[in-house]
């Protein structure tokens, strides 16, 4: 029983959005994934502001870029029919590969790839990521 508990405490819903505009959180309803061992670690970075005269005194630093990663592990399977699961379409094209006609090809132009956005909750945390690109 426990190892049943330990499995069903490691699974969490995520959500997965196809980006229109790269970087930009998409406002159309999110696709579903089942993850295992979802991780989302974010680094900001501060901007220092060094004023050019020395009587002008310190300035505040400014909040820089942010940037993360997202790692998790999904079961790769189908609903049954012959098609795949939306959110394993969504994660797929996220990671260079181009759908056409229910089969996947390999994409190498950057120009045309997808970038995803991803949203859970950790501890009651909503956490979330944008311009995600996978490998």
């Amino acid at each position: 029983m426990t190892n049943v508990a330990t499995m069903l405490g490691r699974r969490r819903v995520v959500q997965v959005s196809i980006e229109d505009a790269k970087g930009i959180y998409p406002m159309s309803t999110p696709l579903h994934v089942l993850a295992v061992d979802p991780v989302m670690q974010l680094e900001d970075s501060i901007q220092s502001r060094q004023p050019n005269n020395v009587s002008l005194g310190h300035f505040k630093a400014s909040p820089g870029e942010q940037v993360g990663t997202f790692s998790l592990r999904v079961e790769m399977r189908g609903d049954g029919a012959a098609d795949w699961d939306d959110g394993l379409e969504a994660l797929l094209q996220g990671c260079a590969f181009s759908l056409s006609s229910k089969a996947m090809t390999p994409v190498s132009a950057v120009a045309s790839m997808k970038t995803l956005s991803f949203a859970y909750y950790e501890d009651g945390i909503l956490k979330r990521l944008a311009g995600a690109m996978g490998n």
